[in-house]
């Protein structure tokens, strides 16, 4: 369960979504969300559904379709609904591809296994393209139809990532023929006396890429601040925290509780970017819990450090298959479980043949 890299353990390469939050052969996955009483007045639904992009439940729980293929990595991605008895388009959908040849040379990594959630600052990112089928279908030339992500790794005498390189690339038209090719950043590793990565400093190399530049955590970097990741580690090797700074000034952390079994149980999250949210219900500080199966629990909103709670969303699972992935959940977003819950979630999940 350690989250380090040594000589005989080297980073393992990305999966996308599926072997982070679901488990088994997942082919498909559909999601459906829905508020159980329909006359909520818009100021309720807005307290309610801060849970979601300001909790952090939106990881775990939200209205959204996603195809993988076999080895796990998301192939499409339809956009969500807000009601159960919706369906879900294909036109609005996001398409990904990616480098076989990439993934090929990548895949020889271990994979290790980390705990569920957790962040894994030891990923491979794979080569990926990616259109939207909206933009396909609206548009005969537009440069955002096709995106294109490559990563580039040097490693060390001992196996270990020593420098990341993000490269871009952006279509012209629906025949492909690229618009910009561009170098996006290149990342130093730095490691412990354990060869475990301690951190990681960004260096935004292209003076043509344009503000702001994708980074982890669904966070946009800018080249006038000084950005730089940390990870430290626990007595037993797993990742305790992990915190993005812009100029020195903290904007995401997590910092992970295990039990004695390695899996997590607790985790505090700032995501500081959530002060700027127009929704006043979102807050930077939560902490999130993890019931015996490894899903999310509860969540608590802070409005300021971790004093004064704003909020609590309980999350009540009623039904899992096979593979131990839930199927029904209920939430309860007022802070107690009540005879009816505020909202519902539902799954349908299909499986590869074994």
């Amino acid at each position: 369960m350690a989250c380090k890299t040594t000589k005989k353990d080297v980073p393992r390469y990305e999966q996308e979504l599926r072997n982070r939050h679901l488990k088994g052969p997942v082919k498909l996955l559909q999601c459906h969300v829905d508020y159980v009483h329909k006359d909520l007045s818009f100021d309720q639904k807005q307290y309610y559904k801060a849970s979601f992009p300001g909790g952090g439940a939106s990881e775990f729980i939200s209205s959204v379709a996603i195809k993988f293929d076999t080895l796990g990595r998301q192939i499409r991605k339809w956009s969500s609904v807000d009601s159960v008895d919706q369906v879900f388009y294909d036109t609005r959908a996001g398409v990904y591809f990616y480098d076989e040849h990439d993934f090929e040379s990548k895949k020889k990594y271990v994979r290790e296994k980390h705990p569920r959630y957790t962040y894994n600052p030891n990923i491979l990112k794979l080569n990926q393209k990616y259109y939207s089928t909206i933009n396909l279908i609206d548009r005969k030339d537009s440069s955002d139809l096709r995106r294109y992500y490559e990563y580039k790794y040097v490693f060390d005498r001992e196996g270990k990532v020593k420098t990341e390189y993000k490269l871009q690339y952006y279509d012209k038209d629906v025949d492909g023929n690229p618009e910009v090719r561009d170098s996006a950043y290149a990342v130093a590793y730095s490691y412990n006396k354990k060869d475990q990565l301690i951190e990681k400093r960004f260096n935004f190399i292209s003076d043509r890429y344009r503000d702001p530049i994708s980074i982890d955590h669904n966070y946009d970097a800018y080249r006038r601040f000084k950005t730089v990741e940390k990870y430290t580690y626990n007595n037993k090797d797993l990742l305790s925290t992990v915190k993005l700074y812009y100029d020195d000034q903290v904007f995401f952390s997590e910092e992970y509780t295990y039990n004695n079994n390695g899996q997590l149980t607790k985790m505090r999250r700032i995501k500081m970017s959530d002060f700027m949210s127009i929704n006043k219900n979102i807050k930077p500080h939560k902490e999130l819990f993890f019931n015996d199966k490894g899903d999310v629990s509860k969540i608590i909103a802070y409005s300021d450090d971790f004093k004064i709670p704003f909020a609590t969303y309980l999350y009540v699972y009623k039904d899992y298959d096979a593979y131990g992935n839930w199927l029904y959940c209920e939430l309860y977003l007022d802070g107690e479980i009540k005879k009816t819950p505020t909202m519902i979630a539902k799954r349908i999940i299909e499986y590869y043949e074994n």
